[in-house]
């Protein structure tokens, strides 16, 4: 009975919990819009959340990253360094609502429709709270206080739920208000955490320019590789508004939330690799590294996999329920495939972040972009030639060479940085006394 609650307690245990919370709050906001909104409304609220997330992918591989990476040899003290890293998260937050407005502005010059611009001005009120509350979660994670980003969630999810009901109950439901719901959550979370956490942040800037310059020799790589992974992710929602419409888009929104039940599986993981590799490398060198990716990725694997298994069963029966109306129905298919793609990109996550913990940023950033090009290839040909499914099967044999192509990079990274270890460590010859 100890072991089983020291298990629960664990931080892999409270990654695991805490990224359920984050994606069953995302999952009722696809539902509640798939149930009392039509599929359109679903439809440009996932494109509007792909915007969301590209400026989320941009601060996770600019500051956050490099942050955790850096965590063990920061530039000053780490109070310091943290503090810095959340003044430039705020710097990029308020760039991209000035973006947003900029956009907003256009459309309306433009004389587009008005709900384009509502829904840029609230992708420009949500995102600076946005990135505050995604900087807080990985500056936990980080520091390996997982507690911590879990009570934030919580908060956030909490708060967001309620507030999405108070918007269902008054009939204003739409794609633009469930975007102002989020930022509005995420303002209450970000509120609670930087006053939990302003006596361990620092006082004073110190160091700026320094810890910059070292974040973006690493970042650049990163953004990079984060682009193609935005790209890559979105792929199947562009694709099919510009081909399919925007009920299509709607359709493959509801089947991706069903696949995102495997979210708290994979981010979880996700969420506590980065600082459980960086610590292995530290402790235990390239081979240490590369047991504790083995480790994850048979785990991950074989949680992945069970999950396939259950969406093979249960996927139509789940759509059924969840989304009564008769455009979801007959999606088995398509379920089964995405989740088969998430199984074949989750084998090569452990890779992925063992190659960024050997700061081999520049190596990740070409495999990502040339398996990125290569799946967004595969969904136009699948969406032109079999609609949702072909698009599908485009993801999943994209993820597959992206895996592959990971776990190749790192073998070969591992086995080099072993070497010049090796070397380091060898005895060196002894001059001859003068």
């Amino acid at each position: 009975m100890n072991a089983i609650v020291q298990a629960m307690r664990s931080r892999s245990a409270i990654a695991l919990l805490d990224q359920g919370v984050v994606s069953a709050g995302g999952f009722v906001v696809i539902v509640v819009l798939g149930r009392w909104a039509d599929p359109a409304q679903l439809g440009v609220y996932s494109l509007a959340a792909s915007i969301l997330w590209l400026f989320i992918g941009a601060n996770e591989a600019l500051i956050t990253r490099p942050y955790a990476i850096q965590i063990n040899k920061p530039t000053g003290s780490r109070e310091n360094h943290a503090l810095v890293s959340l003044a430039l998260n705020i710097g990029l937050g308020l760039t991209a609502a000035c973006a947003l407005m900029v956009a907003a502005l256009a459309f309306f010059l433009l004389g587009s429709s008005a709900d384009l611009s509502l829904l840029a001005i609230a992708l420009a009120f949500s995102a600076p709270f946005v990135l505050i509350r995604e900087f807080a979660r990985r500056h936990a994670m980080a520091n390996l206080k997982v507690h911590r980003a879990f009570l934030l969630d919580l908060i956030v999810v909490g708060s967001s739920l309620a507030v999405l009901a108070s918007v269902v109950a008054f009939d204003v439901l739409s794609a633009a208000t469930a975007i102002i719901v989020l930022g509005a959550s995420c303002a209450i979370g970000a509120a609670w955490w930087l006053a939990a956490e302003r006596s361990r942040l620092g006082f004073a800037l110190l160091h700026v320019r320094a810890t910059m310059e070292r974040s973006w020799r690493l970042g650049r790589w990163f953004l990079s590789g984060t682009i193609a992974v935005q790209m890559q992710g979105y792929a199947v929602h562009w694709l099919s508004f510009a081909f399919l419409g925007a009920a299509t888009t709607g359709v493959y929104a509801a089947c991706l939330s069903i696949v995102a039940f495997s979210n708290p599986i994979v981010f979880g993981f996700i969420n506590i690799m980065t600082p459980q590799s960086v610590e292995a490398l530290h402790e235990g060198g390239t081979a240490g590294l590369r047991r504790q990716a083995l480790r994850a990725t048979l785990t991950i694997g074989a949680a992945v996999g069970a999950f396939c298994v259950f969406i093979g069963l249960f996927g139509n029966l789940l759509m059924g329920l969840l989304y009564p109306a008769p455009e979801y129905q007959g999606v088995g298919g398509i379920l089964l495939v995405l989740a088969l793609s998430v199984f074949a990109g989750a084998l090569g996550v452990p890779a992925g972040v063992a190659l960024a913990s050997l700061e081999r940023a520049r190596a990740l950033a070409a495999i990502t972009i040339a398996t990125a090009g290569l799946t967004i290839s595969f969904v136009w040909m699948g969406v032109v030639l079999d609609g949702l499914f072909g698009a599908a099967l485009g993801l999943l044999a994209g993820e597959t060479i992206g895996s592959m192509a990971r776990w190749i990079a790192f073998l070969f990274a591992s086995r080099s940085a072993e070497r010049s270890e090796g070397m380091m460590l060898a005895p060196q010859p002894r001059l001859p006394e003068s």
